[in-house]
């Protein structure tokens, strides 16, 4: 089967990417975005070049000069219509790759590929080699696999820069963009760049294994989900700026009256607070801490209050959702396949996977008082919260159906800690999910021997009532403790619900935890004794529960009861004993070695088959006729007709037996309505 490597390089007035990026489908529909070459290959075969204009006689005899006389990667040179092979090939349902191969797909079957004859290809032709090698532990950008996969073609990052002028819109005053007349070697340099792109994708193409099949379906399925978009309350996104903006000017002119400053100001506000209560930095848990000291001045807390409301990230996910939105009031693209290693997703654009949870039982009515751009009513209703906090409370709302739709969303309940219990054999834990479910209350029970350790079911039902202190721990054990978490971790989770516990308190508590948990505890060891066995072992296949361990190649795999396996790149053992392997590291995002241990790979199978449940789920909606719009954590998020389906119905397709997760409890629940939040 013939294969076509391809690369684009367009210019825009739009910004593609960064934290002001506007994403591939908006930046597509900008009537200044044109495709300045395209760039492919077959096969092995050489890379051609199209210009998809016709060049100056200057431009074209230093083409010729650059590319025929020197260039023996080039083959054939065309200009304006598209040549007859790539058109032949794309029509007739070839198969075409590419790094970020969205890219290509979205602006060359959208009006800038229009205009140069582009021909139609569909979401099932196209190949992603960035998705592969996100799904055998690799960087996505390609500079950085081409790096860590040590290829032949590196990509070339001098060209980069050229390709960044060329590409945007000038930053000289009343130079627009530079033109092929005013610089041609900029072009050519465009051209050779692109061409080395060309072959770079094509080598990491060659090096990394290709998705199974039913990954690859699966990531047609995401970009058809990209495709479809989820709609935005435009007029709801604007009343609430309009607020956020109002209350910014407040708080700047507070800020200024208290001590001077902007809160923006983020060196001279540390030296003004220094003088007065000696802080690390202005990030916002040390503000936290900050605040909650008894000892700090009454105008230092009140210049950080300030400070941390002014500068919460929540509500500007108004600005991303405005940049982003589309013609037909959608925001598409928002999903990354294999975003996580694991194989989760990742959001892009507004960042749907971190939205604030948010304070309000009832965010449509803070919603509907914003139609009013009244701050003060605001700010009357709701006088005992930051507003800031209310605003970034109300995103989720802001994403509603079309009209005439319903969203029908159904979560899994706790799945991580079911898939964990199940993994490990921890089969009282495991009881308590095929049963009743109330794992925090059972939790509390054991920890603190209440009802004599062996609670009723009524017992436990009132549990959080007669024990509200003993169940919040039990909560926190459950989230921090389940990945070989300390007392750090179990101190950190308290704190994060509001509540502070000392060190020794949080030590007895973990132990007590382990006890109770002792298949889990054990199971943290034993995941690294068959990473270890497997590196010291070549060809051996450690097993633990249904957990297989190989090495094959560079990759260190961990096959999941599904089959599917998560990869490790180049794992060893360091000389202070260590497991490790080349990846992205959690805190600095750099690609580096890092470190894992029992806990973490833990984690790592528990996520991975949490996100199998899903991805298992999602055909059979689809064939449901559930159309899927996205999908955030552990939920599925659909948009279907008034009147259509029903919460119970999806919930039963999304638990539907899974070979190789024989036994596994599986639970979901949702809700329907007009605006998503969070259930």
């Amino acid at each position: 089967m013939t294969v076509c490597h391809l690369d684009i390089e367009t210019f825009s007035w739009a910004q593609l990417g960064g934290p002001a990026g506007v994403g591939v489908y908006r930046y597509t529909e900008d009537l200044g975005t044109e495709i300045l070459c395209n760039m492919y290959a077959f096969d092995d075969g050489l890379v051609n070049l199209w210009l998809p204009y016709i060049p100056s006689p200057a431009l074209y005899l230093a083409i010729c000069d650059r590319f025929n006389a020197a260039d023996t990667r080039v083959g054939t040179i065309a200009y304006g219509l598209c040549p007859d092979d790539l058109d032949d090939h794309v029509r007739s349902g070839g198969e075409c790759r590419a790094h970020n191969s969205e890219f290509e797909r979205v602006v060359t079957n959208g009006q800038p590929g229009q205009d140069i004859g582009f021909p139609p290809s569909t979401i099932e032709q196209w190949v992603c080699t960035a998705a592969k090698g996100a799904a055998h532990g690799l960087p996505r950008k390609l500079e950085k696999i081409a790096q860590a996969l040590g290829v032949e073609h590196q990509k070339d990052m001098t060209g980069h820069t050229v390709m960044l002028q060329l590409c945007r819109p000038r930053k000289k005053a009343g130079a627009l963009r530079w033109t092929p007349e005013e610089d041609t070697d900029k072009y050519l340099d465009l051209y050779s760049y692109c061409i080395d792109d060309v072959e770079c994708e094509r080598d990491i193409d060659t090096a990394v294994p290709e998705l199974s099949p039913r990954e690859q379906r699966l990531f047609h399925l995401d970009q058809l989900i990209n495709e479809r978009g989820i709609r935005v309350d435009l007029p709801g996104v604007h009343d609430a700026k309009a607020v956020r903006d109002q209350y910014k000017a407040v708080l700047k002119a507070k800020s200024r009256e208290v001590c001077g400053l902007n809160p923006t100001q983020t060196g001279k506000l540390q030296v003004w607070i220094d003088e007065r209560y000696k802080i690390p930095n202005l990030q916002g848990p040390t503000l936290d801490d900050a605040i909650a000291d008894p000892a700090i001045p009454t105008e230092v807390k009140q210049v950080l209050r300030i400070r941390r409301s002014h500068e919460m990230k929540a509500p500007s996910k108004l600005d991303a959702m405005l940049r982003a939105v589309c013609e037909d009031d959608r925001l598409h693209g928002m999903l990354k396949f294999y975003g996580a290693g694991t194989g989760r997703w990742a959001s892009m654009l507004v960042q749907l996977q971190n939205i604030l949870r948010g304070i309000l039982s009832d965010p449509e009515t803070a919603i509907e008082i914003l139609k009013s751009r009244d701050l003060d009513w605001l700010r009357c209703m709701y006088d005992d919260v930051d507003i800031m906090a209310v605003l970034g409370s109300i995103i989720r709302g802001l994403l509603v159906a079309a009209p005439g739709k319903d969203l029908i969303c159904v979560d899994y309940l706790a799945i991580e800690g079911r898939v964990v219990a199940w993994l490990a054999g921890q089969k009282d834990k495991l009881e308590v999910y095929r049963t009743h479910g109330k794992v925090y209350e059972s939790t509390a029970a054991k920890l603190y021997n209440l009802y004599g350790g062996d609670p009723t079911l009524d017992q436990l039902a009132g549990l959080k009532a007669e024990y509200p202190n003993e169940r919040f721990i039990a909560k926190s054990c459950e989230l921090a403790l389940q990945f070989q978490g300390g007392y750090k971790a179990l101190v950190k989770n308290c704190r994060k619900q509001g509540r502070d516990i000392e060190e020794t308190f949080a030590t007895e508590t973990v132990y007590g935890w382990r006890d109770a948990n002792a298949m889990i505890q054990a199971m943290w060891g034993n995941l690294e004794v068959c990473f270890r066995e497997a590196i010291n072992e070549p060809g051996s296949c450690p097993k633990l529960n249904r957990l297989i361990f190989s090495v094959q190649g560079d990759w260190m795999y961990m096959q999941l009861p599904t089959g599917r396996r998560i990869a490790y790149y180049k794992p060893a053992i360091s000389q202070s004993d260590e497991l490790t392997y080349l990846g992205v590291d959690t805190y600095t995002r750099q690609w580096r070695r890092v470190t894992t241990y029992g806990g973490r790979l833990t984690n790592n199978a528990a996520e991975g088959i949490a996100r199998d449940c899903l991805s298992h789920a999602m055909p059979n909606i689809e064939r449901a006729d559930y159309p899927l719009i996205c999908t955030v954590h552990d939920e599925l998020i659909t948009e279907v007709d008034e009147g259509f389906g029903s919460v119970e119905e999806l919930a039963e397709i999304a638990c539907q037996p899974i070979k190789g997760l024989e036994g596994l409890p599986v639970k979901a629940d949702g809700f329907r309505s007009k605006r998503y939040r969070k259930d």
